[in-house]
């Protein structure tokens, strides 16, 4: 019999089918239990004291960092996520390891291997090895927000503009502003830079919801959006915005 047991906490049926099979395929871990959201993984986890835990990051009920702050038994967790932006998070809370999906028999077994040489959290080294990889990842395309109890998900599309207000940092849509943990520093490396571009030091704004550039006092201009918002133009950014749009 295996010593070892884990749960795996996935929301998404085949993504669960498939990690089950590539755990049960190395062998070293025996799998007791499957929850579908993080309110049902609370649930088991303290039930079933398992000794590692496979932790999906998006999910209803509680995402994965909830469930960890609710856990008064604390199994050893390995991430598993299609979202890079928590990689460092993780860490943060001692994860042992972080899986970003689709991630291979390979990489897998290579967190499996960590869970039973080590038994600790991820190195320094190896957690400064992640950040300059993800540094290099490719543009954000998908960004989600925390809203009340939900996890809400958009696309490049359905956002306005990012702002800057009392050193936190919004997601502007048409209909609302929410909360988005990085700076703007952060996501001037990382947007895309063919539908964002930076303003303002408080402003980033979608290129496709800009409607016109209107002439305002001493010269300055602000940006006016498709949904009649107005946002100032630093002279600083104004020369790129010329550029951009060959004024």
């Amino acid at each position: 019999l295996l010593s070892i047991n884990a749960i795996i906490v996935e929301d998404e049926i085949l993504a669960y089918k498939r990690l089950k099979r590539m755990i049960e395929k190395d062998g070293r871990i025996n799998i007791i239990d499957y929850a579908k959201d993080g309110k049902e993984a609370v649930e088991k986890i303290e039930e079933k004291t398992p000794e590692l835990i496979f932790l999906d990051i998006e999910m209803p009920q509680f995402n994965g960092f909830e469930v960890l702050e609710k856990l008064s038994y604390m199994p050893q967790v390995i991430f598993t996520t299609a979202y890079n932006e928590y990689a460092i998070k993780a860490f943060d809370i001692n994860g042992l390891d972080y899986l970003l999906k689709p991630f291979s028999e390979e990489r897998l077994k290579k967190a499996i291997t960590r869970f039973f040489e080590t038994n600790t959290p991820i190195s320094e080294q190896i957690l400064e090895n992640l950040k300059s990889a993800l540094s290099k990842n490719e543009n954000l395309k998908r960004f989600a927000v925390k809203d009340k109890n939900d996890i809400i998900f958009f696309t490049e599309d359905d956002i306005f503009y990012f702002y800057a207000e009392d050193k936190y940092v919004f997601l502007k849509t048409k209909e609302k502003a929410y909360f988005f943990d990085r700076t703007l520093k952060e996501l001037e490396e990382k947007l895309n830079k063919q539908h964002f571009i930076r303003i303002h030091r408080s402003y980033i704004v979608n290129i496709n919801k800009i409607k016109k550039l209107n002439r305002w006092f001493l010269g300055d201009y602000t940006a006016e959006l498709i949904n009649g918002e107005k946002l100032k133009i630093s002279k600083r950014y104004y020369k790129k915005l010329k550029e951009l749009f060959f004024i």
